[in-house]
């Protein structure tokens, strides 16, 4: 086993530096001590797939940009490289920012870590209890490097705990070789869980583009110069709005005043009391959060360029009535050449009708693939030929010429012997009855 070892000191050094942060931890929220010195701020454009040239404004750590708290962007330098990038070209580079896209996620579900030799024991016990709460809740395995039988320093991927002065923060998403997390005596279990949440690829609840439904932000109670860190992003959400997310902050989040900052609200816009919804909970993950994960990491279809799963992925989404859209950013999907198809757990019912028409226009190029039964593990190898197994029946249309030209998917549940939403003689025959 090779070892990069000489890595570490440089960045504990780094991270040590840090230590204008304080945790966002459960009932205590996220609010600085008011002996925490002044840190300045700065604006940065971040940039990747779902997002454009995002502007963000981050704080300036010793070097560190962090954004929203606990979020490490790169380095202060990095963060005015992207900036200057922009006000040249009016672009910046994908690498500054890690969105929902496969090329960041961890291959397989793998995460290792590592704990560097200064982290005291209580912390590595902690982190690795938190580690574990991911392995245990999620199909993800956030394991320890020793344990795996074969691993490279040199040209793995993998976390380093590191030790930081104060404060808790973590990159968000794969970024490729070593990164780190730092974690604090402010840290609990519970923050820790949520830090590997933003390793996984989780940004915060609160800064989703929909959230103005769903919460209020009370800019009066803010403590001064923390506006930043309730800005909306562009960045869409994974799943439904979850108040009970272990990355959703507290009510009191960067209070100046003891007063809540966020309050969730109804559909009428009128306020939710404490007494009725807590948020911000540090506990562990929720059901929102362990099924986002889940269907982030292994969807029920995953398309790719080359027939037989060969090639690059290309998209991937769940077995829920939809549409998707190739071009539609919402679910990475990058283009339009996919080729073949992989069925991973599906319930019997569903169907995909693929077309290269953008509008799913059902005159056009079309192959229908079924579930007849439940689906563990299936490769679609090709859209142009038929096929019938007992689990599966690909359809393709007489005159088919869907070859690495699919534009448009719908996806329909069947089964309830009702022909409704995206239902058709052709994607649910059951409940439809057969096309002419």
């Amino acid at each position: 086993m090779k070892a990069r070892l000489t890595a570490w000191p440089v960045a504990c050094a780094l991270l040590i530096a840090a230590g204008s942060l304080s945790a966002q931890d459960g009932p205590r929220d996220f609010h600085k001590p008011a002996d925490a010195p002044t840190v300045s701020t700065g604006v940065t454009y971040i940039n990747g797939p779902g997002v454009r040239n995002q502007k963000v404004v981050y704080e300036n750590v010793n070097g560190l940009a962090i954004f929203e708290g606990d979020i490490l962007l790169g380095t202060v330098e990095e963060a005015e490289a992207w900036n200057d990038a922009f006000e040249r070209r009016g672009d910046v580079s994908e690498k500054s920012v890690f969105i929902d896209h496969p090329g960041y996620y961890w291959p397989s579900g793998l995460i290792p870590f590592v704990p560097v030799i200064d982290v005291p024991a209580d912390l590595q016990a902690d982190f690795e209890e938190a580690a574990q709460h991911w392995t245990d809740n999620t199909k993800l395995n956030v394991i320890p490097t020793y344990r795996l039988l074969s691993f490279d320093f040199e040209t793995d991927d993998y976390v380093a705990v590191v030790p930081s002065a104060s404060g808790c923060f973590s990159h968000v998403g794969r970024q490729g070789g070593m990164q780190t997390i730092g974690i604090s005596s402010d840290c609990s279990v519970g923050e820790m869980i949520h830090l590997i949440g933003h390793t996984v690829g989780l940004w915060h609840e609160h800064s989703r583009a929909d959230r103005d439904r769903f919460v209020r932000v009370n800019w009066a109670n803010i403590e001064p110069n923390q506006d930043h860190n309730f800005y909306r992003t562009h960045l869409q959400g994974v799943g439904h709005y979850d108040y009970g997310s272990i990355m959703h902050p507290g009510r009191h989040y960067f209070s100046r005043n003891g007063q809540a900052t966020l309050v969730p609200i109804n559909e009428n816009g009128d306020s939710i009391p404490a007494s009725q919804l807590d948020i911000g909970q540090r506990q562990g993950l929720s059901p929102t959060d362990i099924d986002a994960v889940n269907r982030t990491y292994f969807p029920n279809f995953t398309f790719y360029e080359g027939n037989a799963a060969t090639q690059e992925r290309v998209c991937a989404f769940g077995a829920i009535a939809q549409t998707v859209k190739f071009k539609q950013d919402g679910f990475t999907c990058e283009n339009d050449e996919a080729r073949s198809v992989r069925l991973n757990h599906v319930p019997p019912g569903v169907s995909l009708v693929l077309y290269d028409d953008p509008d799913c226009h059902q005159n056009d190029d079309w192959t229908v693939i079924r579930s007849l039964d439940s689906v563990t593990n299936f490769i679609v190898p090709s859209f142009e030929s038929a096929l019938t197994t007992g689990d599966v029946k690909v359809t393709p249309h007489p005159n088919n010429g869907l070859d690495g030209k699919v534009s448009c998917v719908q996806v329909t549940v069947c089964g309830d012997n009702t022909c409704e939403g995206l239902e058709s003689c052709v994607s649910c025959p059951s409940d439809c009855g057969q096309c002419p």
